[in-house]
């Protein structure tokens, strides 16, 4: 009769390696992801809705570049809200972002909706 050693399995290493392998995913999940919710995060995708409403910029999900005048107007809308409703709050740099951003913005809509030809 053949004798089998059995083999010697370490489970403090198969702990180790799964606590090791969730900590790289999760730090990977950080990385996708911002840290801290910020008002520089927010103005950010209230523009990319806005540059992308006015077809400044391809869809991710579609590939292509498509014009909606009435979102876009909404947007700028919504950014100027912003901008009322948080004056006398925001950092000198904040608040030359979010305007230097609108006019942008409001002139790009009006070269995009012909106003005033």
């Amino acid at each position: 009769m053949v004798e089998f050693k059995r083999k010697k399995v370490d489970e403090d290493w198969k702990k180790q390696a799964v606590m090791e392998k969730e900590k790289i995913s999760q730090e990977e999940e950080q990385e996708n992801f911002p840290r801290q919710a910020s008002f520089e995060h927010l103005l950010s995708m209230l523009v990319t809705q806005a540059f992308l409403q006015l077809g400044e910029m391809e869809n991710p999900v579609t590939g292509y570049r498509t014009m909606d005048l009435i979102g876009a107007k909404f947007s700028i809308d919504l950014l100027k809200v912003l901008q009322e409703k948080t004056q006398g709050n925001l950092t000198q740099e904040e608040e030359q972002a979010l305007s230097h951003i609108i006019y942008q913005l409001q002139m790009s809509y009006v070269a995009k909706a012909g106003v005033g030809s």
